[in-house]
């Protein structure tokens, strides 16, 4: 692993068109249901999940990228990146929010990054930091690959 370039995981397609699908018919609904009704919450519902199906389709049109070097991992997802150095990091895990997988991870001892919401992201999630779901990989697979990634190129 340590000759070999770059690994790249995106996040899944299909699930940003789910996703789109989902919001397009719930805006629907609000739309056709306020016009026949003229009721604020399906006003409110047609503007709520109108909003959402722009953030899928941003998501399908350029979904999310993880970028895994020798340096580090990178991930940028809808047009913002983040970065994390291997010496920052002390493991990567599954974690499970509202039944959602996520891959958690703990920082180092010494290290400065995210000191501030540790706290809070540990009482919420059991985990100091955590890359978004949605994968092409199981978030299973992805931890695996980040700690093999660590260990390999890692420099303590």
């Amino acid at each position: 692993m340590a000759d070999d370039g770059p690994i790249v995981v995106r996040q899944s397609r299909g699930k940003a068109l789910l996703l789109f699908a989902v919001c397009v018919g719930f805006a629907a609904v609000g739309v056709v249901g306020w016009l026949d009704e003229r009721h604020p919450m399906l006003a409110l519902c047609a503007v709520f999940f109108g909003l959402g199906s722009l953030v899928a389709l941003a998501n399908l049109v350029s979904p999310g990228r993880l970028v895994v070097d020798e340096r580090g991992c990178g991930w940028t997802i809808l047009f913002r990146s983040h970065r994390v150095d291997w010496r920052d990091v002390e493991a990567f895990y599954v974690v499970r929010v509202q039944r959602t997988d996520m891959i958690g991870f703990t920082f180092a001892e010494g290290s400065d990054r995210g000191k501030r919401m540790r706290a809070v992201n540990q009482s919420i999630a059991g985990c100091d930091a955590a890359l978004p779901g949605g994968w092409s990989l199981k978030a299973a697979e992805v931890a695996t690959l980040l700690n093999a990634s660590k260990l390999a190129w890692g420099r303590d």
